[in-house]
């Protein structure tokens, strides 16, 4: 390639491609509402990036910036492409591929990767979870007792969030529920990395479990669990302009997510590092669960990738624990009653490992209920609907399904059933609790460790966001 991009101002460029997004939000909506032709989504795009920066002369901030909204773009082009091309699955970002940017110094895809490299993070070449979430909602602030003990910046500093489509009410602007749902998931990505924080402290060996600081970090996890439960069982309460109808999830969120290459996996809730490193950190049983992670290391960035490849094979944390104690599974179950309060009084941190084990029990059977309200039970509906007018018509019933990314699987493609149970399988998977047979009250009770958190009146505190 020996064309340059035009050398161009940054921060004026930036500014341009901000106001380039809005108006492909607005863009989405009208074609959505078949008011505008789905093709002029490209043409408007090639225009937008007729002039590019040099990719080297991006900072990292300007750099994960624009990949935020190179992301944003390219998911549109993409969808509105797919959904008119009967053999999209064959080459799905054959549009990409070809598409020329910089008065045609670079293919979309490309420049897109060329700026992820100034990054520094090891971003992939399309849209990921670090792009649409971490880097496109404002900071967000964990507090401790009123204290700030982490923040997960943004990378705009404007307090807004980027979305798909605008608000009908207000043209140009974020629609309202699709910022909720991207604050979400921020949100719960920062209280999982603040627990995660503590965790390995313990794993490593940095805290002693049974000390007063390693109960207390054992607390704080099961408290940041117990947060993000409450937080997603609050999202599915919000009434209004911020709740998002299932239809709104289903035909215009989840279909922005198609793949960019045969293979590949799309921008989805599953690409949460933080999720991954906790699971492996607690334990899970779920065979292939380590198989399914390492499908989506090229979606991660660098160091996310290494560090969830060290936990791969890590030994659970309640396991390490118990063994600890010299006391095995099969001795605790065969314990009378008073044998296992007064192990339980001996061993505090068991009584605390069991807190956090609970706590993300709890939070998988509410994002498995997430799943159910936003997709799989609406899906259902859909189903028996079209059954009800077939039957009616005399006809046989025909596929509902969406074009671009179906909705009889998870973005990640895991069936209905399979996440459900991996939901189950993060249920006490070491078996401790069972063996103990005691509920969570009376373990924390009889090892005389602060009582089970409940945040269900406290999660908002436990988290802001604001740049």
């Amino acid at each position: 390639m020996t064309a340059k991009a035009t050398p161009i101002s940054m921060p004026a460029w930036l500014g341009a491609l901000q106001g380039e997004a809005r108006r492909a939000a607005t863009l989405n909506r009208h074609i959505l509402a078949g008011h505008v032709a789905s093709t002029t989504f490209s043409r408007e795009l090639v225009r937008a990036l007729a002039l590019v920066p040099d990719p080297g002369s991006f900072n990292p901030v300007e750099a994960k910036q624009a990949v935020t909204l190179l992301g944003l773009l390219g998911a549109g082009a993409l969808r509105h492409d797919q959904e008119r091309r009967d053999t999209f699955d064959q080459d799905p970002g054959w549009l990409l591929d070809i598409m020329r940017v910089g008065n045609g110094s670079y293919t979309f895809r490309e420049y897109l990767g060329a700026v992820a490299d100034r990054t520094g993070t090891g971003h992939t070449d399309r849209d990921t979870f670090a792009s649409l979430v971490r880097w496109n909602v404002p900071t967000a602030t964990v507090r401790w007792e009123g204290q700030p003990v982490l923040e997960l910046p943004g990378v705009f500093g404007d307090n807004s969030t980027r979305t798909y489509t605008d608000d009908p009410n207000d043209p140009g602007a974020p629609n309202p529920s699709e910022v909720a749902f991207f604050e979400l998931l921020k949100l719960c990505e920062a209280l999982e990395a603040y627990a995660n924080q503590q965790l390995m402290q313990l794993v490593s060996g940095k805290l002693t479990p049974a000390s007063p600081e390693g109960l207390e970090a054992a607390y704080r996890t099961a408290t940041m669990l117990d947060g993000i439960r409450a937080l997603m069982a609050a999202y599915m309460r919000l009434k209004g302009k911020r709740a998002l109808k299932p239809r709104h999830f289903m035909d215009v969120v989840r279909q922005f997510a198609p793949h960019w290459s045969q293979g590949d996996i799309p921008t989805t809730g599953a690409q949460d590092p933080e999720s991954m490193k906790r699971v492996k950190i607690l334990g899970i049983a779920y065979p292939g669960y380590n198989h399914g992670i390492v499908r989506l290391f090229p979606s991660l960035l660098e160091h996310e990738r290494a560090e969830i490849e060290a936990l791969l094979n890590n030994q659970p944390l309640l396991d390490v624990l118990l063994e600890a104690t010299g006391v095995s599974l099969a001795e605790l179950a065969h314990y009378t009653p008073a044998q296992k309060h007064a192990f339980l009084s001996d061993h505090p941190e068991i009584a605390a490992g069991c807190q956090i084990m609970v706590a993300d029990g709890r939070l998988a059977l509410v994002h498995n209920q997430l799943t159910q309200t936003y997709l799989f039970n609406p899906q259902r509906q859909r189903e028996a609907d079209e059954d009800i007018r077939a039957a009616a018509e005399g006809r046989p019933p025909v596929s509902i399904d969406a074009r671009v990314v179906s909705n009889y699987s998870g973005t990640s493609k895991m069936l209905e059933p399979h996440l459900t149970a991996l939901a189950m399988a993060r249920q006490d998977p070491t078996g401790l609790l069972r063996a103990l047979g005691m509920s969570v009250a009376a373990i924390s009770t009889a090892a005389g460790v602060r009582p089970y958190p409940n945040t269900n009146k406290s999660y908002a505190s436990l988290v802001t966001l604001g740049d």
